[in-house]
Formats: C-alpha cells, sequence, structure tokens
C-alpha cells in the first residue's frame, strides 16, 4: 500500500487528472515497476530506480535519451516493416525534467507503454528465431551509434574480473552452508577458465559496438503476430562484444524447464545472423559457446555475491532466494558444458 502512494504521488509529477490505476509488474529484479492506466485508456510505466545500483540515474537518463533518439531516426531512415518498429519514451515532469525526486529521495521516471506481449520464455523454435532477429535487427540499428557518448552508469558490468573482486571482498565471511560450501568449491574451481572471454575482450578479438546488456527474454515485445515489436529496458546499452548480447539472449531463450535447450540456441542465433549479417568477422560466432557459459557463471557468481553481501542488488521476497538463484544459474552451466560440442559445430556451419 505504501508503495502504490508513493507510486501515485511520483505520478502526478509527470501528468495531471484523471483516476489512475496502478498495477506492479514482475520480473525485474532491479527496479520497482509499475503499469499505469488512466481512465482514458492510456497506458504508461512508472519506475523507481534502485539506487544501490544506478547510483546515477541523470547519467542513466541522458543514456536512455541518447540510446531512444537514435533508435528512432534509425527506424525513421531504414523504413518499417514491422520488426523492431516501436522504442519506449520518457515523459517530462511539469518542471521539464526527465526523473522525479520524491519526499523520501527516490527517484522516479515515467515511460510511454508499448503494447504486446512478453513472456520469461520462447514457447518454440518459431519465437526463439524471431528473438534472434529481433536482436539483430537491434544491433544493426545501433551499429553506427558513437558508443563513446555512453556513460558507463553500472561499473564493470560484464567484466567478470569485476564480479570476482566483489565476490572475494565478501567471501571470508558469513554462512557456510552445504549450498554454500558446494557453490564457493564451484567458484574456485572454474572462475579462471571464465575469465577467457574477457582477455579477448580486451585483446580485441571481438567486434565491439553498443549492445543491448540485457537481452533476456522478458525484454522483448511481440505483436499479435508473434513479431518482435520492440526491445526495452534500455538501461544497460553499453559499448561491448556483439557476441556477449548474443549469448545472454540465449542464455534466457533456451532455457526451459527441463534446462538448457540446444535447439532453441541454433533457431534463435540463425535469425540472429538473418539480421546481423555483416557485423561480425566470420571467427567470431566461435565464441558464443564460451560466452554462454560464462555469462551462467557470471550470473550465479552475481546471484551468490549479493546473497553473501545481504541482497543489496538483486530484489528478494524471502531470505535465501539469492542464494537458490545462484544454484541455478551454476546447474544450467552443468547443462551448457554439456552441451558445447554440438554448439560450436553447429556455429562453424552457420557460419559457412
Amino acid at each position: 500500500m505504501q508503495q502504490a502512494r508513493a507510486a501515485a504521488t511520483a505520478f502526478t509529477a509527470f501528468a495531471d487528472g484523471g483516476e489512475i490505476e496502478f498495477f506492479p509488474l514482475a520480473g525485474g529484479l532491479i527496479n520497482h515497476t509499475f503499469l499505469c492506466r488512466r481512465d482514458d485508456g492510456r497506458r504508461f510505466v512508472l519506475q523507481r530506480i534502485n539506487g544501490e545500483v544506478f547510483a546515477d540515474p541523470a547519467a542513466l537518463m541522458a543514456n536512455f535519451v541518447t540510446v531512444c533518439a537514435h533508435l528512432e531516426r534509425e527506424i525513421a531512415t531504414r523504413g518499417a516493416d514491422a520488426l523492431m518498429t516501436r522504442v519506449p519514451r520518457p515523459c517530462l515532469t511539469g518542471a521539464g525534467g526527465c526523473l522525479y525526486l520524491d519526499a523520501a529521495g527516490a527517484v522516479w521516471r515515467l515511460l510511454t507503454f508499448i503494447p504486446g506481449h512478453s513472456r520469461p520464455r520462447p514457447r518454440n523454435r518459431e519465437e526463439a528465431r524471431a528473438l534472434g532477429r529481433g536482436l539483430g535487427r537491434f544491433h544493426h540499428l545501433l551499429s553506427d551509434l558513437d558508443s563513446s557518448s555512453l556513460v558507463g552508469v553500472i561499473p564493470g558490468f560484464h567484466r567478470l574480473s569485476h564480479y570476482l573482486e566483489q565476490y572475494d571482498a565478501v567471501a571470508a565471511g558469513g554462512e557456510d552452508s552445504a549450498m554454500v560450501s558446494v557453490i564457493r568449491r564451484r567458484i574456485e574451481a572454474s572462475r579462471r577458465q571464465y575469465l577467457a572471454l574477457e582477455e579477448h575482450w580486451q585483446a580485441g578479438t571481438l567486434t565491439v559496438q553498443a549492445i543491448h546488456g540485457d537481452p533476456k527474454c522478458e525484454n522483448f515485445i511481440f505483436d499479435d503476430n508473434h513479431r518482435v515489436v520492440a526491445l526495452v529496458d534500455l538501461d544497460t546499452v553499453m559499448a561491448a562484444p556483439l557476441v556477449l548480447d548474443v549469448a545472454d539472449c540465449v542464455r534466457s531463450g533456451a532455457v526451459g524447464n527441463n534446462g538448457f535447450d540446444p535447439r532453441f540456441y541454433h533457431a534463435l542465433v540463425a535469425g540472429w545472423m538473418e539480421e546481423a549479417e555483416g557485423l561480425v568477422r566470420s571467427h567470431e560466432l566461435e565464441f558464443v559457446p564460451l560466452a554462454i557459459k560464462c555469462l551462467f557463471f557470471e550470473l550465479g557468481l552475481r546471484f551468490f555475491t549479493d546473497h553473501l553481501g545481504g541482497d543489496t542488488w538483486f530484489k528478494v521476497k524471502s531470505p535465501g532466494e539469492n542464494l537458490f538463484r545462484a544454484q541455478r544459474q551454476f546447474r544450467l552451466l552443468d547443462y551448457a558444458e554439456k552441451e558445447l560440442l554440438s554448439i560450436k559445430n553447429t556455429s562453424f556451419s552457420l557460419m559457412g
């Protein structure tokens, strides 16, 4: 109830008049998000920005405005074909800014709502291919954005060395349950091998441009014809290797109830290549399987570190939730490692 009242107060800073309904949106683990519906039928997305994650909300919104404006220009220039044609827009407060600071010190923003459907994972290989096509088009739209204009709003994001430093800072203390001990041993046994992708990144082996940074399935908006019309949650757009974004999309889009599904991987990568042709050099898809494993390891490490550090980053509903999230990521890493040979062979054949 307190959250709803705070949301209602924040909404009035951006828009006046009319009755408004607020519906908490599940799925995001960082910001608190509400769907707002006015009595005139218009809908918006209201978010309270997590200050623990985004220490500079002004820089965050500056990036957001830059990326959205670039996407809109590119879409207008290239023409619409029903794929990746919608872009969220920030709404302005009465004072003309993109952010509202409430009496409790919380920072809020209001975004336009993009109608459509989202889901936690693709329901079939056709939807997995559509995810890949949507991500490939997104990458093409951002391919000529000067990524040096973007501020790094999350220090060390997707840099495994950074997350290992954070883990090392909290690893010595805290609980030592059976599950915690198992995960500690897993991290120590694997940490060196998963730094390889970052080393290739630093060496310039991989094509770097503006990527989404968090292309999980829930961030893709489908229309009624199962086409991807938008990719939302643009807070993590950053300069990084393209294969990292592809792998992160696979990490979400190729995971089902029975673990890692290589069939969805094949469909997603093939869809991405339909739209992203020419963006990477011929050898780079060889790194996608490594990147997939690195991202499972990275996210498991981040969940585990947050659990040991008091759950300050990822939202939890009950104690121990981040520990179980970490356990799931390492289990999925095991599934992915078993499928590595098949995945590598498919990568080579896709590249022709």
